[in-house]
């Protein structure tokens, strides 16, 4: 099969990995640009050259020389397989790069022609993962206090009803939300309001069980998802997170800033879904507002 060196530029020159594909004596064929910038050397300066002459000279964390023992390409070539490992690298300049290798075969009806080796710094590697994870928390999570935004909660408590019809497993939703929190904001600036929220958001996390869940509703909304089977198990939970957050306070200079919570609580029911039991849930926490506030109340 010919080698289309043409097709590879187009595809393989994009590729953030450093790519390099070999014949079956490790002659190199192509090397894209990745591969010059992460080793330092030029496509003119080892195409057509056999890559065991210690072009990159690989060697493993003990210093023992891959080129000649435990090569990925030629492991690959032969065996026919993928391989994957961790390698040192020799830079152009003389430095050793830490690299994640990835060896593939080539095959074209059913015979090995060659082998492509892919490799990208480990700090790269790294790199992409804590991205990775910055994304999910920022998908998922809310960057002011730490809990679960309201996406993350909507798939919780989907799968709390999947767990619900299967196994039967008894549990409540309790909205609540802070008090005259916009007097907070207007008397003491949005600075100390968000300070009060992340106060609240401990206190809401170490008031409950490891069983429970709760996450950021949005703006000084809350939403709690806690095992129980009664109404006397729900409104005892509820009056625990209540009185707690009543006896925390900020200080903010000489001044100790206090706040309250009201707590509209409600248990699941058969004929439950997760839009019904946060509708009544939150029609119980509108009866709080409506009814002095700081206060649970269960519909």
């Amino acid at each position: 099969m010919s080698f289309d060196h043409t097709f590879c530029k187009q595809v393989l020159d994009e590729f953030h990995e450093g790519v390099y594909f070999v014949d079956l004596d490790r002659k190199i064929l192509y090397w894209n640009k990745s591969a010059e910038m992460i080793t330092g050397y030029s496509a003119s300066e080892v195409v057509g050259h056999c890559c065991s002459e210690g072009i990159l000279d690989h060697i493993d964390e003990k210093g023992n020389n891959l080129c000649f023992s435990e090569c990925p390409l030629s492991t690959s070539l032969n065996g026919s397989e993928v391989v994957s490992t961790h390698a040192f690298l020799r830079h152009k300049r003389g430095h050793r790069v830490a690299v994640s290798i990835h060896a593939i075969p080539m095959i074209y009806q059913g015979k090995v022609y060659g082998a492509i080796e892919a490799f990208l710094p480990e700090a790269d590697v790294q790199q992409a993962a804590i991205t990775n994870k910055e994304l999910e928390f920022l998908a998922l999570y809310d960057p002011l206090t730490g809990l679960p935004n309201r996406r993350y909660i909507d798939n919780y408590l989907s799968n709390h009803f999947r767990d619900y019809d299967l196994f039967e497993i008894s549990f409540a939703v309790i909205m609540l939300d802070l008090d005259h929190f916009k007097n907070v904001n207007d008397q003491y600036g949005h600075d100390i309001g968000d300070a009060v929220l992340k106060m609240v958001s401990k206190t809401l996390k170490n008031a409950l069980r490891a069983s429970d869940f709760v996450g950021r509703w949005g703006g000084e909304e809350f939403f709690a998802i806690v095992r129980c089977n009664s109404n006397e198990d729900l409104f005892t939970i509820s009056e625990k997170i209540r009185v707690l957050i009543e006896k925390s306070k900020l200080r903010a200079g000489d001044q100790a800033i206090k706040i309250t919570i009201s707590a509209g609580c409600t248990l699941v029911n058969k004929s439950d879904d997760p839009a019904s039991i946060s509708k009544r849930a939150d029609s119980a926490l509108y009866y709080c507002k409506n009814n002095g506030r700081n206060m649970s109340y269960i519909l």
